[in-house]
């Protein structure tokens, strides 16, 4: 098994399907991931400026 840069075995980027999905959950992982940290940051500004 080839295993690609990021850890992912490479056989999953060859997959059609696969590749979409992967890039949809790692989409929405960012995402989220954003929106946690920007939600952080506005209210330590929030609760900085009381």
């Amino acid at each position: 098994m080839v295993v690609s840069f990021c850890g992912i075995p490479y056989f999953y980027w060859n997959n059609k399907m696969t590749c979409t999905l992967l890039i949809v959950v790692f989409a929405n992982l960012g995402s989220a991931l954003g929106s946690l940290i920007g939600g952080v940051d506005i209210a330590r500004l929030f609760i900085e400026n009381l």
